[in-house]
């Protein structure tokens, strides 16, 4: 069976070199075995042909020809001829051809590979997407980007010397030589299962501590060429930028000549011997990193004395052994990657930096990782959020606002999404993120079940905004939307005590033989305006026998109760004589259990279901006498409902029932009473039917306007009840923000407007009127989250 062909690449632009299994005899025969190129210093890519065509060579023949390299060589001379690998792998302009001829000028024709990225910040996502396209049409096989950390750790793994005896969970330093100094980085040991034995793959967990010094690969060149300043006249500087002797001596400290030709045409020969280093600029703070590792290695391209003094700098600056990896152990460890890659062994396993999003949560803006805390994916792997962010497109909404942080840029990002079409219902979406290790950039999508298509965000063209993510948060985090409070229709003792109050009735009805139930219901229906001085301010409220919490007031006397319970007793037993009958002459006793709001006996709303569920049916409860009879039905439920079983029970009836056959004074009386009273009734609607409902109070609104607003006061009390759905959901229903507010805000202008303009002309309209023209802009501010009567729900009932 052929072997694969493998290759790693070690494309650094200081010493570039390739470690491959193949090679071709003088014969041209095919021999398989691993070896390492010999290293190209100063590489670079030169263009064959014209610049309108042009066929870019790198690799050997690259250092070796002319082009590019001065005046004195003629026109293939030419600056434009010859360009550095190292500025290719900078330069965002670069083209994949001429990063494609850099690394096929090392190998061609391979079917797997790796290529060494710097473990660097420079080294971001479009460095690494430029890089991928250039692996694709250098022709060089399928394979991986990967960190020369990793590789440098893979490469000592894979050396037969044994550099290192690896074991699970064995932490590693490396320090890496890089052009402005060097990264510092900490890399752990898995056990994995390879194909046919245990093997080693390094896990990341961050980006490279990078540590500025003029010791780093740029440094060390300079000061060379700096005293080749002095050399020769007549050497230009572009002519010494593409020699090689700089590095030769920089990197290696190789006393070595070298001929060089001026513009003129004129050879020069170089010759300098190597001189010291210059003083270290390191501060063992910079590598504290290290102080827990079990193993501290160094990686460089340099080699001999140059190699040995920064190896015993470092070592003395840090107080540890390290060990000193060989320079071509970066090439070496990029051929394991490809190899464990073409087999599907784990390579490395590599942390992803955080991409964020901001949703509203109950307790406001906060942020979401779109990446779990303290995951690594293997090499190759695509991850995908696990937990992805959860957003909901309003009704109406053709627009999404999505706001975006990386770790590896300094700023958030704004992206404004065009969903192309109007939503015809509030419709929830995910946002999630797909992203490969040292593949490029994350992918962040947009997608829901019932949008038309799939979006993706791009980072790109998203508005760049220069402040913080926390800032950005506490902006977005808006103090929570008011919540009207729950109202408590209230009980006192005045009802009960006055001349023919509830206690005077009750022993003039135990004397009768027969009570009179008119009379009884008429009593808890009834409620007294009680005057009271509080703080010198004097305060108007309306008491009644019986709160609507089902309180019965402290000052009741023991005798006053038994009474209330002997009547709720005749009543009760004179409700199963009707049922069981089913003979109704007055449906009063019923009204006098009702109007005791959550006192009442549970067997009462049991019958009051029972009733409401003949709706519509052939079926004529004894209870419904008269078309009003639903009225008491429906508002009874509303009334005497006391657990959220029955509340639950209450609402699931009427979103049951079509809207379009509602009426004022009954569902929307009764789903007002639910809402406006109880802190569990509004819990129990989902969106789809917060929207429905506030659709129902909407026209509504339209319906009553342009005439006598009379029972009008349930519509902006249905209005103000579903306003304490923010019990759920504490940013939902604001205007300005969810269109569904939206349009109650303008439901409630319109009426407004209608009654401001038709105001003075009729004594008994204004009169109806004149508590709205106050409570109406009180809902409006409850609207905007900016509620300022505390009591708005119970003055709606009171108008």
């Amino acid at each position: 069976m052929t072997q694969p062909r493998i290759c790693g690449f070690d494309l650094n632009g200081w010493k570039d070199r390739v470690t491959r299994n193949w090679a071709f005899a003088p014969d041209g025969e095919e021999i398989f075995s691993q070896h390492t190129s010999n290293a190209i210093l100063n590489p670079a890519i030169v263009r064959m042909g014209e610049a309108a065509k042009p066929l870019w060579v790198g690799g050997a023949q690259a250092s070796l020809a002319p082009h590019g390299r001065g005046g004195g060589w003629g026109q293939i001379g030419e600056d434009g001829r010859r360009k550095l690998v190292f500025d290719l792998l900078r330069d965002a302009s670069t083209s994949s051809h001429e990063l494609a001829a850099a690394l096929s000028g090392l190998a061609r024709g391979g079917k797997f590979c790796a290529i060494a990225i710097e473990d660097h910040p420079w080294v971001d996502e479009v460095v690494q997407e430029r890089l991928l396209a250039a692996m694709s049409r250098a022709k060089i096989g399928r394979g991986l980007l990967v960190w020369r950390s990793v590789l440098a750790v893979l490469g000592a793994l894979s050396e037969p010397e044994g550099l290192i005896t690896p074991k699970e969970g064995l932490t590693l330093g490396i320090i890496g030589h890089s052009a402005t100094g060097f990264t510092v980085q900490t890399l752990e040991l898995r056990a994995e299962t390879g194909r046919s034995r245990r093997i080693y793959a390094p896990q990341r967990r961050r980006t490279a501590q990078a540590v500025a010094s003029h010791w780093g690969y740029a440094g060390l060149v300079a000061q060379v060429q700096k005293r080749l300043a002095h050399e020769p006249p007549g050497i230009t500087y572009q002519t010494l930028k593409h020699s090689d002797f700089a590095h030769a001596l920089a990197l290696d400290g190789l006393n070595r000549e070298d001929i060089i030709r001026n513009p003129r045409g004129d050879f020069h020969l170089l010759k300098l011997t190597p001189q010291a280093l210059t003083a270290a600029d390191l501060d063992a703070k910079d590598f504290a990193t290290l102080r827990g590792c079990d193993v501290v290695l160094f990686e460089s391209v340099t080699s001999g004395a140059v190699c040995e003094k920064l190896a015993d700098s470092i070592e003395a600056l840090i107080g540890r052994e390290i060990i000193v990896l060989p320079e071509e152990i970066v090439a070496s460890g990029a051929f394991e990657a490809a190899r464990r890659y073409g087999q599907g062994e784990p390579v490395y396993f590599d942390f992803l930096p955080q991409i964020s999003t901001i949703i509203m949560g109950r307790e406001g803006a906060e942020s979401h990782d779109l990446i779990d805390k303290g995951m690594t994916v293997a090499a190759g792997k695509m991850y995908r959020s696990q937990k992805p962010a959860h957003f909901m497109v309003q009704n109406q909404a053709d627009a999404l606002e999505i706001y975006l942080s990386k770790e590896t840029q300094d700023f958030p990002r704004r992206a404004d999404l065009d969903l192309g079409v109007k939503m015809g219902k509030d419709t929830p979406v995910e946002l999630y993120v797909e992203q490969t290790p040292a593949s490029g950039r994350a992918r962040i999508f947009i997608n829901s079940s019932q949008l038309p298509t799939q979006f993706v965000v791009d980072w790109d063209l998203a508005e760049v905004l220069e402040t913080t993510w926390e800032a950005l948060i506490a902006k977005l985090d808006t103090p929570k939307p008011t919540i009207p409070v729950r109202m408590v229709l209230a009980c006192g003792e005045a009802p009960w005590t006055e001349i023919n109050g509830a206690q005077d009735v009750f022993e003039a009805q135990f004397a009768q033989v027969s009570p009179d139930w008119k009379a009884l219901s008429q009593l808890m229906t009834r409620n007294v305006m009680v005057e009271t001085q509080n703080d010198g301010v004097l305060v108007r409220e309306r008491l009644r026998c019986i709160s609507s919490d089902g309180a019965i007031p402290e000052q009741v006397s023991v005798k006053a109760r038994q009474l209330l319970k002997h009547f709720t007793d005749l009543a009760m037993d004179k409700l199963r004589e009707i049922v069981r009958t089913g003979r109704n002459n007055g449906n009063e006793p019923l009204i006098f259990l009702t109007w005791q709001f959550r006192n009442a006996p549970a067997e009462v709303i049991s019958y009051l279901f029972d009733a409401l569920e003949t709706k519509d049916t052939a079926r004529r409860h004894p209870f419904i006498r008269a078309d009003m009879s639903w009225v008491l039905i429906h508002q009874g439920i509303g009334r005497c409902c006391n657990d959220e079983a029955s509340e639950q029970r209450a609402i699931d009836l009427l979103l049951n029932y079509p809207m379009h056959k509602w009426k004022t004074r009954r569902e929307t009386a009764m789903m007002s009473f639910l809402l406006s009273r109880s802190d569990t009734a509004p819990l129990h609607l989902t969106r789809g039917d917060v929207d429905r409902l506030v659709d129902r109070a909407v026209q509504e609104f339209k319906e009553a306007s342009g005439g006598d607003y009379t029972d009008f006061n349930y519509a902006p009390l249905l209005m103000a009840g579903l306003l304490r759905w923010r019990l759920k959901e504490p940013y939902s229903l604001v205007r300005g923000y969810d269109l569904a507010a939206d349009r109650m805000a303008s439901a409630i202008s319109n009426v407004l407007m209608d009654m401001r303009r038709r105001s003075g002309r009729d004594w008994k309209f204004d009169r109806k009127i004149q508590a709205y023209l106050s409570l109406l802009p009180d809902l409006l501010n409850e609207l905007e989250g900016q509620g300022t009567n505390p009591n708005l729900l119970r003055s709606i009932v009171d108008a």
